[in-house]
């Protein structure tokens, strides 16, 4: 970018952390395009540096106020994949579970995310949310299931065994229509002299 260039001649750091303070105050002015740009350009050109996961979470941050989910997502699963130190991993994984649970509505995804946390970060700030979190969608499911009609809560236990059987006979139905019936020809090894057969010209 032009600011790399125009400070070629500073120290690596100083370079990212005049672009990392450059990217906050676009921020500040509302200018979240050219932020996103500026970001980028640090997270691309500076791979290895220290700040590249804070820079991603800025770019989380300003993807969620434009509501874009899918590149929050995005930017969540890089800080976790570049994983340059510890700090913002807990805050990655949480988010990225409060998306999946209240704004793309994947239950299992959610909890498995929670559940990262319950197992990974015991010391995190994230902990007991995210044990309350759990806590809450398992009782949200069981009201679901125990708010059904009598009917209903037979027709979800039987699901899963009625569907087993039928792909079961789908399964031995295109067995037999591609392979057919095995039909064993009787074979005439010898005809006795004088037996029925002989005399019927067999």
């Amino acid at each position: 970018s032009l600011l790399i260039t125009d400070n070629l001649s500073l120290d690596t750091t100083d370079i990212v952390m005049r672009m990392y303070a450059k990217a906050e105050m676009l921020v500040y002015q509302r200018k979240n395009i050219k932020a996103l740009s500026l970001y980028d350009s640090l997270i691309n050109n500076y791979q290895f540096h220290s700040l590249v996961d804070e820079a991603l979470f800025e770019k989380y941050k300003i993807y969620y106020e434009l509501e874009d989910f899918d590149n929050c997502i995005f930017a969540l699963n890089k800080i976790l994949e570049y994983s340059l130190n510890d700090i913002l991993a807990d805050d990655a994984t949480y988010f990225l579970a409060k998306i999946y649970d209240e704004k793309i509505n994947d239950i299992n995804l959610a909890l498995l995310n929670y559940n990262i946390i319950i197992e990974k970060f015991q010391g995190s700030i994230y902990y007991d949310f995210s044990r309350k979190k759990i806590k809450g969608i398992q009782i949200k499911q069981n009201d679901n299931f125990h708010s059904k009609s009598v009917w209903q809560k037979v027709a979800t236990t039987a699901a899963g065994p009625v569907f087993n059987f039928i792909l079961a006979i789908i399964i031995f139905a295109m067995i037999f229509v591609y392979k057919g019936e095995t039909v064993i020809e009787p074979l005439v090894g010898e005809v006795l002299e004088n037996s029925a057969a002989d005399k019927s010209g067999v």
